[in-house]
């Protein structure tokens, strides 16, 4: 009876083991896809603001587009920071601020 007990203990710690490791896993694979929808956002805004720095004074003749060009600009580069110190696992606000920028 006692060898039974024990054997059903074994039993269920090593089932218990064998389901914290799938939860590991899953939850490390999710955590490998958010970085990487992360370092994909990103490089998105750094595209823009990369975007943005091509065009200059000389190209823009238009003061007030010059200016809302540089708001928008300033903007950008201001979400882009926010999103470097985000968490990749904040998934909610690395979709806001990829929204943003669409």
């Amino acid at each position: 009876m006692l060898l039974v007990i024990i054997l059903l203990l074994v039993g269920w710690v090593i089932y218990a083991l064998y389901q914290s490791k799938q939860k590991q896993a899953a939850i490390s694979e999710v955590i490998e896809m958010m970085n990487f929808e992360k370092e994909q956002t990103e490089r998105e805004f750094q595209n823009v603001v990369t975007e943005f720095d091509d065009y200059n004074v000389t190209t823009i003749k238009n003061d007030s587009l010059f200016k809302l060009l540089d708001d928008q600009k300033q903007k950008i580069q201001q979400l882009l920071d926010e999103l470097r110190v985000t968490k990749a696992t904040n998934a909610k606000r690395i979709s806001e601020l990829k929204a943003e920028l669409a």
